[in-house]
């Protein structure tokens, strides 16, 4: 809300109010450097960063799931691009190969 007096409007902020934003601004961001930096610290930063990149997609599907949010064809399609960029990137080649060989290779009954 648009207000020639913005901090008139925050005097009149419930203490729930306070509180959210408190734990959104400081206590989440908290625990997400924390965490970011422990895989820092025990893995390559070319394997981790990534992974920032699954951001948007957990943000939908979070979405999806909790807030009942309808995802369109398009959202599904660049979650599914991301998966599979990431795929190929961060894991080796050769898993990638036999991975898709095996889906591929029709099943012999026994």
């Amino acid at each position: 809300m648009e207000t020639p007096a913005p901090f008139a409007l925050l005097a009149e902020v419930s203490p729930a109010g306070r509180l959210s934003v408190a734990y959104t601004a400081y206590l989440s961001m908290l625990v997400a450097y924390v965490v970011w930096g422990d895989l820092l610290k025990r893995n390559d930063a070319v394997r981790v960063t990534p992974v920032a990149l699954l951001i948007p997609v957990v943000g939908v599907g979070v979405a999806g799931v909790f807030l009942g949010e309808r995802m369109t064809a398009l959202e599904i399609a660049g979650g599914a691009a991301i998966i599979v960029g990431l795929c190929c990137c961060l894991l080796p080649f050769g898993a990638v190969v036999r991975w898709v060989r095996l889906r591929l290779t029709p099943s012999r009954p026994f």
